[in-house]
């Protein structure tokens, strides 16, 4: 049995998270994830998405099961085995 280890995220991380769950194992546009993360604060900051995708990408790496998949030119994949 594996070992849960507990992880902290931040409120974007967990939104995004959140986001890629409720889409699993398919590709979530970066307008998307934009749009629903950054957009209804009025804000939206150009490298901010991929800033906290990276972040989440460290935090989740211990976990062999899961993988967070940049796709070229269209967004992200959250692959789930």
């Amino acid at each position: 049995m594996q070992k849960t280890k507990e992880i902290t995220l931040s409120k974007k991380e967990c939104e995004l998270l959140e986001i890629f769950v409720a889409n699993e194992n398919q590709v979530v546009k970066r307008e998307d994830l934009t749009k629903q993360v950054w957009e209804d604060n009025g804000v939206i900051v150009g490298r901010s998405l991929d800033t906290y995708i990276s972040k989440l990408r460290k935090k989740l790496q211990e976990d062999t099961s899961i993988k967070l998949t940049n796709i070229h030119g269209v967004g992200y994949k959250l692959e789930v085995n």
